[in-house]
């Protein structure tokens, strides 16, 4: 059973991971209320994992700059994970607000947290070669 989405922890990093192709507006109140929680419940190191989405609209970008605005008051940060061209394309034609770093790796998303973390390559994260932030605002 594939599940859309999934919480994982990398020591201290939260990664939210959305296992679907598209994501629109239903979906993106889905991933609000997730990254919500999370931050209500303290965590304040956060990667949105959208390396499966092959298609987003317009708010999901809004969840994003809502929920890094969110952690900006709390200290915090968040990341977002996704390979896609047409995804990354969406996020650079528009103005985000707050500093927003873009992966194509997670294993390059946990790292900027925290160094040299005890992340491991799994069945969830396969390996992956090495880069710089896509995009970072």
């Amino acid at each position: 059973m594939i599940r859309y989405f999934e919480k994982t922890q990398v020591e201290d990093v939260i990664i939210e991971r959305v296992n679907l192709g598209k994501v629109t507006l239903i979906e993106s109140k889905v991933i609000w209320e997730r990254l919500q929680n999370d931050i209500i419940q303290g965590h304040n190191k956060i990667i949105a994992d959208l390396s499966s989405c092959n298609f987003i609209d317009s708010s999901l970008v809004g969840v994003m700059v809502r929920a890094q605005h969110m952690l900006l008051k709390n200290h915090g940060n968040l990341k977002i994970v996704m390979p896609s061209n047409q995804v990354l394309e969406i996020f650079n034609s528009v103005d985000l607000s707050g500093n927003i770093n873009i992966y194509e790796i997670l294993e390059d998303a946990v790292n900027s947290f925290n160094g040299n973390s005890k992340f491991k390559k799994s069945q969830h994260f396969p390996a992956e070669k090495a880069c710089e932030p896509l995009y970072t605002k």
